[in-house]
């Protein structure tokens, strides 16, 4: 049954305003401003009740749609794209909406959900993760290192990871900000298009309430929107009524799972997503090499200050870096040497700090399983133990 909720209140919050005032009206909005309330269309809250939704399986581990899952979406803005029985869905909803739009069944009112014309969807975290990356290390090499006393004893690849390592604890994660690609996705980085599960209907501010209530949820063709999207499979986003979000508990949304012989929730992140867990190692691995790659040509020499007792003088020393290809880096530095890099980043990121007894008995564990296990499984004993101490997973 749809009852109205009889009240004049709308939030009035947008980004930028006082505290005080924004936190009582994002009250408002939270609990009244979904003034039609139809319990059979909750809409999902990806703000406060599900920040992660399909960002995280069901294990709770961090994940990624593979893009080779994804099928494009018909949209006036370009190539965009979601997971595939999701574009499936999202087409058979948006030519019954049409249909009906152009019966006259729906009142002509201008709001962005009319056209049914997708402005965005699904997001490469990969992509984002790796321009972020990049960012990172031009930190660190124009304002991090130059002002770095121990970098300018960096002479070789192991010098420069070790000097790195230092300023991702004290400027990159004391900063809270994320350096693995686990990390990146749960630190509310990455938007929940990433997922493969979102494709929005507009473009509007997600901060403005007033907006939200005027032109979506107050709108005379609300209910049938809702509804008809909640018949496909979708929920919409509390924080974005433009939003449609694949609903995986729905009966609908399961019919077109069914269709790409997903029978589960469970099979659909095990088949049609990638574990981070798997691939931080690796890029961990492969992002120190090329930055000493891209650093070496820049930073060829260090400039010291050297006394000379006998002359009482200070001459400039230039000393210079030792270059290293990719090869002669992977035949000097192996599993053991990476294992333990990727061991202590995922500590600082966890800001676990234990005793250096437990620390190496946790790290001769992973460094004995390598020699006879190979690194997937290495990978998921370190992360199950620096989960226990990660309050975004617990």
């Amino acid at each position: 049954m749809v009852t109205r909720r009889k009240t004049s209140l709308k939030s009035r919050a947008k980004n930028n305003q006082k505290a005080g005032f924004s936190f009582e009206n994002r009250k408002i909005y939270k609990e009244d401003q979904f003034i039609i309330k139809d319990n059979s269309t909750e809409p999902i809250d990806l703000w406060y009740d599900k920040p992660y939704y399909g960002i995280v399986n069901h294990l709770n581990q961090p994940v990624y749609v593979s893009p080779k899952y994804l099928k494009q979406i018909s949209s006036d803005e370009g190539d965009l794209y979601a997971l595939n029985f999701v574009a499936n869905a999202f087409e058979d909803f948006k030519s019954i909406f049409l249909r009906e739009r152009a019966m006259r069944r729906v009142v002509e009112t201008g709001s962005g959900f009319l056209d049914m014309n997708p402005a965005k969807a699904w997001e490469p975290s990969r992509n984002i993760y790796s321009d972020y990356l990049r960012d990172v290390y031009a930190v660190y090499i124009n304002q991090y290192y130059p002002n770095n006393k121990r970098a300018k004893g960096v002479e070789t690849f192991e010098d420069f990871v070790n000097n790195f390592m230092e300023f991702v604890e004290d400027s990159v994660i004391g900063a809270k900000s994320p350096f693995t690609l686990s990390s990146f996705l749960m630190n509310k980085t990455v938007s929940p298009l990433a997922s493969g599960l979102v494709i929005e209907l507009a473009e509007d501010d997600h901060s403005d309430d007033l907006n939200k209530s005027v032109a979506y949820i107050r709108d005379p063709n609300f209910i049938f929107y809702k509804g008809l999207a909640k018949k496909y499979g979708f929920r919409l986003d509390k924080n974005a009524p433009w939003r449609l979000i694949a609903d995986l508990s729905s009966p609908a949304m399961r019919q077109y799972m069914l269709e790409y012989k997903i029978n589960s929730v469970s099979e659909m992140f095990d088949n049609l997503y990638v574990k981070t867990i798997e691939e931080d190692y690796d890029l961990l691995k492969e992002f120190f090499i090329k930055a000493y790659q891209v650093f070496v040509p820049s930073r060829p020499y260090e400039r010291t200050a050297k006394y000379c007792p006998e002359s009482g003088t200070t001459k400039s020393v230039f000393k210079r870096k030792v270059p290293a290809t990719q090869e002669e880096i992977e035949s000097t530095y192996g599993n053991d040497f990476w294992t333990k890099i990727y061991f202590d980043v995922r500590l600082m990121e966890t800001k676990t700090h234990i005793p250096k007894a437990k620390y190496n008995i946790v790290l001769n564990n992973a460094l004995r399983m390598q020699r006879v296990l190979d690194n997937r499984a290495v990978l998921r004993y370190i992360d199950e133990y620096v989960k226990l101490y990660d309050p975004t997973r617990s």
